[in-house]
């Protein structure tokens, strides 16, 4: 009995999908230009359990990674400032509208000092 030989696809893959696939990063995401999704916040845990709260025409949602963001295409990445969106064969990059300050510093980070003002012309003299 012959052996049958599996067709070939008949539509190619893009090249960064198939890069993708074998674990190639691609150059450079492309920066999503659709106003309908945005990153309100991300939680980063050194634990692996990362989430992102994003709005979209559906409101405001916490997602994971690997959930579907309705219309928008799955959540391949959550990083502190952006997330990664896979959609239509490509990446596309969700950062957060206005650069806020972290309120959290990452484990055994060492705290920064704060700014001084200029001293003062009074100095004080140890007490003996």
């Amino acid at each position: 009995m012959p052996l049958e030989t599996p067709q070939l696809p008949t539509k190619a893959l893009p090249a960064a999908t198939v890069a993708l696939a074998f674990g190639f990063k691609a150059t450079r995401p492309q920066q999503s230009g659709q106003a309908d999704v945005a990153l309100k916040a991300s939680f980063v845990s050194s634990q692996g359990e990362a989430r992102a709260l994003v709005k979209s025409h559906d409101g405001e949602a916490i997602y994971r990674v690997g959930d579907r963001i309705p219309g928008r295409g799955v959540l391949r990445r959550i990083d502190v400032r952006s997330i990664v969106l896979w959609s239509e064969g490509r990446e596309e990059v969700v950062s957060m509208s206005a650069p806020a300050p972290s309120v959290f510093l990452p484990a055994g980070a060492a705290v920064r000092p704060h700014h001084t003002p200029d001293p003062s012309s009074r100095v004080l003299r140890e007490v003996q």
